[in-house]
């Protein structure tokens, strides 16, 4: 905001300049930092900073600023002109706008904690697995939970609360196959990272075969596919059998879009020996995956995606044991990885790997393929080991 004319007392012109320079940043800085925005969006770190200066320094200054015009009107005996009243009625304007936007974000914080409170107390209802509290705080939160119910579903789900699902299911909830909606990443405790896991997901990683059970009716197809993609990793082979007879196709693809790749991959992903066995000897899966076709995504080999299961959880004794279990059904040791245009062993070198990079060479991986600066690479990894274990091994609620 303006300030009053320069003072003709030299003992008046620092307080002056003071009114004017803090006058003018109180206006200017905000114009500026709004104008930079609207040219160059940069995000809502930009628009906190604007918010700052918006509703914390624009109004400090004008505050200091108003004091300092007080003071020089009051030198004045307050003996001043329109102009400076005009100033100082601006600022007043001023910091009452500041006020208002101030008791406005205090109310807003106010309902958004009372909404806190209110969601929370629908979440513990979740965890207890009381389907009657869950309903009487659902009414009391209202249209604040109205679009929590998935999440709430997923919640359940992954307490294992089964009176809890089978109540948000009776209330609408379902479980959503979109996981913008309502997704948890999970760790296995050998270190195994499970990302952005959707209910029927949550429920086959708990290896919770009743909540399952009760999810799966209204699960959609594609919540259902991501869910055999799962249970084919993590080794569920019952719930992935239970999931085909439903109407998944054994053909899967990939987990959400068609990746040129099998459920043999999926299973290689997590070493998971029972459903690879049942695939491979039952099902007659192609040990080395399927040819790269036209349309599709660029796939792994079965070989590739336990690499880089390895390349995660290195002390997985499993490895070695899918390893063997590849090569009894005449897996090529050699083959060229659609996805990586390498071979398995030097997947392992990239994915500093050790562990996988010297079992493949035991089992007759060449190491002729490596190009040299894949060999200094490797060089690198034996002087500089990478960590015998996971270092997110058996955290804090992991999956077996």
């Amino acid at each position: 905001m303006s300030a009053p004319f320069a003072s003709p007392r030299r003992r008046l012109t620092g307080l002056a300049v003071l009114c004017w320079g803090l006058g003018i940043l109180s206006v200017a800085l905000p114009a500026w930092l709004i104008t930079d925005e609207l040219r160059h969006p940069r995000g809502p770190f930009r628009d906190l900073g604007i918010a700052i200066v918006l509703g914390a320094v624009a109004p400090v200054l004008i505050l200091v600023s108003f004091g300092a015009n007080l003071v020089y009107a009051r030198l004045h005996a307050w003996a001043v002109g329109w102009r400076l009243k005009a100033v100082l009625a601006a600022q007043v304007l001023g910091l009452g706008a500041a006020l208002v936007l101030w008791g406005a974000i205090a109310l807003e914080s106010h309902r958004d904690a009372r909404v806190a409170d209110r969601r929370g107390a629908v979440y513990a209802a979740v965890e207890q697995n009381d389907p009657a509290a869950i309903a009487r705080t659902l009414a009391r939160c209202g249209a604040d939970c109205t679009d929590e119910r998935d999440r709430l579903l997923l919640l359940a789900a992954d307490a294992r609360a089964h009176q809890a699902i089978e109540a948000l299911l009776a209330l609408g909830a379902r479980p959503s196959s979109d996981s913008r909606a309502a997704a948890r990443s999970l760790r296995t405790c050998e270190g195994l990272h499970l990302p952005l896991l959707t209910t029927l997901e949550v429920s086959i990683a708990r290896d919770d075969a009743e909540g399952f059970a009760l999810l799966l009716p209204d699960a959609d197809a594609r919540a259902r596919r991501r869910a055999a993609w799962t249970a084919a990793r993590l080794d569920r082979l019952e719930l992935l059998q239970r999931l085909l007879d439903a109407g998944v196709p054994l053909t899967l693809s990939g987990s959400i879009l068609d990746e040129n790749a099998t459920l043999l991959n999926a299973a290689a992903s997590g070493a998971a020996l029972r459903v690879a066995t049942w695939l491979l000897a039952e099902r007659g899966f192609d040990p080395d995956g399927v040819p790269l076709e036209r349309g599709r995504r660029r796939g792994e080999t079965p070989l590739a995606a336990l690499v880089r299961f390895a390349s995660e959880v290195p002390d997985a004794a499993r490895f070695g044991a899918f390893l063997r279990l590849l090569r009894a059904h005449r897996a090529e040791i050699e083959r060229i990885s659609p996805a990586t245009g390498g071979t398995a062993l030097q997947l392992a070198v990239a994915a500093y790997a050790l562990t996988a990079y010297d079992a493949l060479v035991a089992a007759g991986a060449s190491e002729a393929v490596l190009t040299a600066e894949e060999r200094a690479r490797l060089a690198q990894m034996r002087a500089s080991p990478p960590p015998a274990r996971s270092p997110h091994a058996d955290a804090p609620g992991c999956i077996e």
